[in-house]
């Protein structure tokens, strides 16, 4: 072997350690983190996700809880992400036992980790679904590419005097938009 590179040019040597750093680096682990995914649209406010990681062997959804205190949600263990129209079943999770009752601290806010089957390499979005029930948690356009941000149209009626317009909206309620305290209501009276 020393024999060989005693009496290579020098250029060969340098461009095939070269070709074998980028080989090796092909081979190596695809790990992918995106904080506060831009969620399209869910048939929920109580779940939220904070962080979601792609590594080759799972996808893990770290998951922030809010729901009123001393009350419980659920997590069914029949969970599962969907994208390019496959399933990626939930394989397990920290801080939240599935198809066991999770009782809300006094806070109303808690976290748990949601492990699943690896989503492919270049996947760009992702559904949660909780399960296929009705009344499941239901998270839709779950994004990946690290979008922050989405323009909406909101109509309001006419009575209510607001304008109707676009908005940009930050992710779903997290952290890093507040919680609404009140609901926003038109009365209509007439006379």
């Amino acid at each position: 072997m020393n024999h060989f590179f005693m009496h290579a040019p020098k250029w060969r040597t340098g461009a095939g350690v070269l070709t074998l750093l980028a080989w090796l680096t092909s081979c190596g682990p695809n790990n992918k983190a995106v904080e506060y995914p831009l969620i399209e649209t869910a048939n929920t406010n109580a779940l939220d996700i904070a962080k979601v990681e792609l590594t080759d062997s799972a996808t893990i959804l770290h998951t922030d809880a809010y729901y009123r205190p001393h009350n419980w949600i659920r997590i069914s263990s029949e969970s599962y992400l969907q994208a390019g129209g496959k399933r990626y079943m939930l394989t397990g999770a920290e801080g939240i036992t599935p198809d066991s009752l999770f009782w809300m601290p006094e806070s109303g806010e808690a976290s748990f980790t949601l492990c699943f089957e690896p989503l492919p390499s270049g996947t760009t979005s992702f559904d949660f679904i909780e399960s296929d029930c009705e009344d499941c948690f239901k998270l839709f356009g779950i994004d990946l590419t690290g979008k922050k941000h989405s323009t909406y149209r909101i109509t309001y009626p006419k009575a209510c005097g607001w304008s109707t317009g676009m908005r940009k909206c930050p992710n779903r309620f997290s952290k890093r938009a507040p919680r609404p305290s009140t609901s926003i209501s038109c009365i209509i009276v007439r006379n």
